[in-house]
């Protein structure tokens, strides 16, 4: 029963109702009650804000925000039960190594006469040695009169091309990167060791992306190959003063991003991708744009100019956009937008452009839907539009409360499933979901959000299908994490390139802390030339 059905009815004729409508009327009026509470708990927060907005126009201070108190481990008597007491010490689970050993002896002038011998205790003891390594290079020349030429000792190729060792540089990309130091502190850090550099010499250090490019390229196929699925999630990036966005693509084998100042189904293409976009007008295209677009005359154009040939952009606008636009009246920019998204998932799903995935496992962004056959829905992230309901009659409370513990008791389920498919198991999962979504319960609210969540099913139970994909989408997430850190310390890119050379060395990292390698190791053994570790994607398909 909704709202405009019950606030018209007088009340002479409500108290004549049948037991079972009044319910209903009451219901209605309750989740009514319950929806204007957080209007006016909503309109109050912004009404504070909008004061001390003013406020602040004013010269003056806003009102602060306190956080609540929060209890004490201590005070609560149960968190006391099964602690062991004292601190205790933290279990080695690997052994230090070591790389110099030094015996100390015993001054036997001092030990008594009856001392005997029992041998020895180790007691390793972690440090670093933190300090300058200049080296001056004397080049012997040579000069030949018959050839006019000069002949002179040759650096080693680790020192060629640059005044600053491997160690300086290596340096600077892992602090930079790894340990988020900015620009400048890393600057008066190697200022205050007695390096003779400036700052702009430490950003061209930073941007030098350019030499990983190869081996990034190559770890994408790899890990995209070797898993079933691919990952993509999105999050806010400043480029040179204007919103932009970074794509991160990943899998349980690599991480991937990329910076665009776009945020539609073409920057994803690209993300994926990994290189720039391609047209293909073909069946998939046409499909795809059939589906957005109901204009007869555009699609018989189309059918018309329907082909497995490769396009550029500057190509494809020449030879398909512009004829769509002198053949069809009236054509608009959103049906030309289709008409691109059409030809570049056409020309990636026609597995000319590069290695991909038949899966794909995101958020419920729309710029993500449609690029690939199969698309996998987070449950995790299905699950916080239910946390964030803010109920405040009890009996919502526990309809909310009810729903949420059948919610996590289904996802355990699943995580069974996954370790142990079967036929049986699957459908009676399918069943489940069914069973809980469409349980109709005293809160509107929780109703509305369980309908659209139904609607979701086939993507949100991939799993059932593809057992060997995860639940959920924290593996983006948590490579998003490291971007978002990012911009919280640097705030924004000054440059195309300084987001490129970000994109390519958090992927690197990312990368490797995934395969088991040291971030900080890898730069140094590809600056030093050493190429001890074996290319990132060798690792991932020995991995």
């Amino acid at each position: 029963m909704q709202f405009t059905d019950v606030k018209n009815i007088p009340i002479s004729l409500m108290v004549k109702l049948p037991i079972d409508k009044r319910r209903d009327v009451f219901t209605t009026l309750l989740n009514k009650c319950d929806e204007l509470i957080n209007t006016t708990i909503e309109l109050s927060a912004e009404n504070q804000t909008l004061k001390d907005e003013i406020n602040r126009f004013k010269g003056e201070k806003g009102k602060p925000v306190i956080p609540k108190n929060i209890k004490s481990k201590g005070d609560n008597p149960k968190d006391k039960k099964g602690k062991p007491k004292g601190r205790g010490k933290n279990k080695k689970t690997k052994e230090i190594e070591t790389q110099f050993t030094k015996e100390i002896n015993v001054n036997k002038k001092t030990l008594p006469k009856d001392a005997q011998y029992k041998g020895t205790r180790d007691v390793v003891i972690q440090d670093i040695n933190f300090s300058l390594a200049n080296i001056k290079f004397v080049l012997h020349k040579y000069y030949s009169p018959t050839l006019g030429k000069t002949f002179e000792g040759e650096l080693p190729p680790e020192y060629k091309g640059s005044l600053f060792g491997p160690g300086i540089w290596s340096f600077v990309i892992q602090f930079h990167y790894e340990g988020r130091m900015t620009q400048n502190l890393i600057f008066k850090t190697l200022i205050g060791l007695g390096i003779q550099i400036s700052e702009g010499e430490i950003s061209n250090m930073i941007l030098c992306h350019s030499k990983f490019e190869i081996e990034r390229k190559n770890l994408r196929e790899a890990g995209i190959s070797r898993s079933d699925y691919s990952q993509i999630d999105d999050t806010g990036a400043r480029l040179n003063g204007k919103n932009g966005y970074c794509i991160a693509v990943c899998n349980q084998f690599f991480t991937d991003y990329y910076t665009t100042l776009s945020k539609n189904r073409e920057a994803a293409v690209r993300a994926l991708v990994g290189s720039d976009l391609k047209f293909m007008l073909n069946s998939i295209a046409i499909d795809y744009i059939a589906d957005k677009i109901s204009n007869k005359s555009i699609m018989a154009q189309l059918i018309k100019l329907e082909s497995n040939r490769l396009y550029d952009l500057e190509s494809f606008t020449k030879k398909i956009l512009n004829i769509i636009i002198l053949n069809v009246k009236k054509i608009n920019s959103k049906w030309m937008k289709h008409i691109k998204e059409g030809c570049v998932i056409g020309a990636f799903r026609a597995n000319v452009l590069c290695v991909r995935s038949n899966i794909l496992i995101c958020d419920d962004a729309p710029q993500f839907k449609g690029i690939l056959e199969y698309l996998g829905l987070c449950l995790i992230h299905e699950e916080r539009h239910y946390a964030k309901l803010t109920p405040n009659h009890p009996d919502f409370i526990k309809a909310v409360s009810d729903f949420r513990e059948a919610f996590w008791n289904f996802y355990k389920k699943l995580k069974i499933y996954k370790e142990v498919p079967s036929k049986k198991m699957k459908k009676e999962l399918s069943l489940e979901f069914d069973l809980i979504f469409s349980a109709e319960t005293c809160y509107f609210a929780l109703n509305q959000l369980m309908e659209k969540t139904r609607a979701k099913k086939e993507e949100l139970l991939l799993v059932l299908e593809f057992p060997s994909i995860p639940l959920h989408n924290n593996t983006s997430e948590l490579a998003m994490r490291e971007k978002v850190i990012q911009r919280k310390i640097r705030g924004y890119f000054r440059s195309l390139a300084g987001a490129k050379a970000s994109d390519v060395f958090l992927g690197l990292m990312g990368t490797c802390r995934k395969i088991g390698v040291s971030f900080g190791e890898y730069i140094k053994d590809r600056f030093y030339h050493r190429y001890k570790i074996p290319p990132l994607g060798d690792l991932i398909w020995m991995s």
